[in-house]
C-alpha cells in the first residue's frame, strides 16, 4: 500500500486538483487503487505500538484527506496533495497510526528525514527505538525488521546501489527481504518522480 504525499508543482497550483492528478500520474506508473485490508493480523507484518499523542490535533482538511484513503476498514493506494505548510507530515503520521504496520518512509534528502523523524517522535507516543533514521549523513541503530517499526529513508540511499557502504548495503538486503504495510512517498520535486521508481518498488509490500 502506497499513501503518497507531495507538494503541488508550481505549475498547476493554480490549476484544477483534477488537472494536477493526471500530471501526477503520467509522472509515476504507480497502481493508486490498489486495496488493502490494513486490520488483518499477519504474521509476516507484525502490529506497530503507535498512538498518537492526547495533545496531538489533526484538523479537518487533514481528516478529509485520510477519508480518502480509509473506507469500510480497507486503505486504498492514492496521491495526497497539500500546499506547503499545510501539515503533510501530519497526515503521514495518522495514516501510520491507523495502519500500525511495519512502515518505510521516503524522503528527498536527509533534512525531510530529520524532520519526519523529529515530528513522529513529537506526535506520537511510540518507542524512539522504533524510530530510525537511514541515510548517508546518520544511520540510528536499526531496530529488529522482524517487528514492526518506523524506517526513514531517502530515494537514493535505497535506489543508488553504486555509492553504498558494505554495511548499508546487508541492510538494504534485510529491508527489501521482509514485508512492508505501509511506504509513505514525500515527493516534493516533479522531476523525480521516475528517478525514486526503482527505490520505490524493491520493497515488498502489501
Amino acid at each position: 500500500f502506497f499513501l503518497m504525499i507531495r507538494r503541488p508543482p508550481r505549475s498547476t497550483q493554480s490549476r484544477s486538483s483534477a488537472a494536477s492528478d493526471v500530471y501526477k500520474r503520467q509522472e509515476l506508473n504507480n497502481p493508486l487503487q490498489e486495496e488493502y485490508d490494513y486490520k488483518v493480523e499477519n504474521a509476516n507484518n507484525p502490529t506497530l505500538k503507535i498512538e498518537l499523542r492526547p495533545t496531538t490535533r489533526v484538523r479537518h482538511y487533514q481528516e478529509r484527506a485520510l477519508s480518502r484513503m480509509f473506507v469500510s476498514g480497507r486503505a486504498r493506494s492514492g496521491i495526497i496533495v497539500l500546499p506547503c505548510g499545510a501539515g503533510k507530515t501530519l497526515v503521514g503520521i495518522s495514516a501510520v497510526n491507523k495502519v500500525k504496520k511495519r512502515t518505510f518512509i521516503f524522503c528527498n534528502g536527509s533534512v525531510s528525514v530529520d524532520q519526519w523523524y523529529n515530528e513522529t517522535l513529537k506526535f506520537t507516543d511510540i518507542d524512539r527505538k522504533r524510530v530510525v533514521r537511514f541515510t548517508s549523513k546518520k544511520s540510528d541503530e536499526m531496530f529488529d525488521l522482524n517487528e514492526a517499526g518506523i524506517l526513514i529513508s531517502t530515494y537514493k540511499m535505497v535506489g543508488d546501489i553504486k555509492k553504498r557502504s558494505a554495511k548499508a548495503e546487508q541492510i538494504i538486503s534485510k529491508v527489501k527481504s521482509v514485508e512492508w504495510g505501509l511506504s509513505l512517498i514525500h515527493i516534493s520535486e516533479p522531476t523525480r518522480l521516475l528517478s525514486i521508481s526503482y527505490a520505490v518498488f524493491c520493497l515488498k509490500k502489501k
